[in-house]
């Protein structure tokens, strides 16, 4: 419930009193700064509004009846927010990312697409190859070397 201070502003408080020993109070302990002088109160609370915010924010918005424009921006930021967080305690800990964007492995894409274009090259007769490509073992990738040649009448039955 909002409550007025000395200086005219409103204020709203949360408060949440846990049992001593739990794993909520070790976390409250630590962003006290009682466990690690690894921050002050002041910035660990703001830490903790900030992982707060970074998931219910859109709630909240949507909520409140916010123009759907500014919910989905609110959602867009808690997820970067959210993604963030998530990348921080995977470096800490060093753990891997569940989310983390796989990159195009290059040379498996290579090897995909010149064992496709090799199967090509052998259904086409031609008179020279300069140089054979020799597909590289793509464990991941399957090309499909079955190739159905159809007369148009038959695509077009009875359209034509």
């Amino acid at each position: 419930m909002p409550t007025t201070r000395k200086t005219g502003r409103l204020r709203s408080k949360f408060i949440c009193q846990v049992e001593a020993g739990t794993m909520l109070a070790i976390v409250f302990a630590y962003l006290n700064g009682n466990l690690s002088k690894t921050f002050s109160q002041r910035e660990g609370k703001q830490r903790a509004t900030d992982a707060l915010l970074a998931f219910w924010k859109p709630y909240a918005l949507k909520a409140q009846k916010a123009d759907a424009q500014i919910v989905q921006e609110a959602a867009q930021t808690s997820v970067q927010a959210l993604l963030w967080q998530m990348q921080m305690i995977c470096d800490d800990f060093g753990i891997p990312s569940p989310v983390a964007r796989s990159a195009i492995d290059v040379e498996t894409l290579i090897a995909a697409l010149a064992g496709r274009i090799q199967s090509s090259a052998d259904l086409i007769p031609t008179a020279e190859v300069a140089t054979p490509v020799v597909p590289l073992e793509a464990p991941s990738i399957e090309a499909n070397n079955e190739v159905i040649f159809v007369d148009d009448d038959d695509l077009l039955d009875d359209l034509a």
